[in-house]
């Protein structure tokens, strides 16, 4: 009898072989970096402009999570930080301990970003009575304030479910070009 062929997956080493069914995986790490770098970027400058002119909003909802602004950008700047990194790799050294490293880095990458759109959404939540009455005092009935802070609540969960999935579908990409460039080189070695 034969035995049934063995099958594993594992986010280490995926068998992808291209980036969103377009790029070759070289190509689908610097987009992923790039836009990694660019919204780590924007979220640290736009938190620490909203930082900065905190007393100017004393009447916004969202002068409660000033705490939360400083964390959310200095969580941001680490990421556009490790994409920065990653970006230098892919572009210049390409070595294997250093893919590894940037493997690593997109992980933490993951756990940061799904850290901040959970929190995001724990925030919306904690801080309903507040929407309620900001929007209350901006002369708006109940129920419109309700149905406005339902939508938010929706589409702040929708938007957050998709930034972490995508997030994770942006490491599995870099994990599977780590994967495919050590079969490059351990392939390389053996046909010398």
């Amino acid at each position: 009898m034969s035995q049934p062929a063995e099958t594993t997956f594992s986010l280490h080493s995926p068998r992808m072989k291209s980036c969103c069914c377009c790029f070759k995986l070289k190509t689908g790490v610097v987009i992923i970096s790039i836009l990694w770098l660019f919204y780590g970027l924007y979220r640290a400058i736009t938190d620490l402009i909203a930082f900065q002119n905190r007393d100017k909003h004393t009447n916004n909802f969202f002068s409660h999570v000033y705490t939360y602004t400083i964390i959310e950008g200095i969580l941001s700047l680490f990421i556009a930080i490790g994409a920065l990194y990653g970006l230098f790799i892919v572009s210049f050294a390409n070595k294997r301990r250093q893919l590894q490293n940037y493997v690593t880095i997109a992980w933490i990458i993951v756990v940061l970003q799904s850290f901040l759109k959970i929190a995001n959404i724990v925030i919306v939540i904690a801080f309903k009575n507040s929407y309620m009455k900001y929007c209350k005092d901006q002369d708006y009935d109940e129920d419109t304030c309700m149905s406005s802070y339902n939508i938010l609540l929706s589409v702040e969960i929708v938007q957050d479910l998709l930034a972490i999935i995508i997030s994770i579908y942006f490491a599995t990409v870099i994990a599977a070009y780590r994967t495919h460039r050590f079969e490059k080189e351990t392939t390389a070695g053996v046909a010398e």
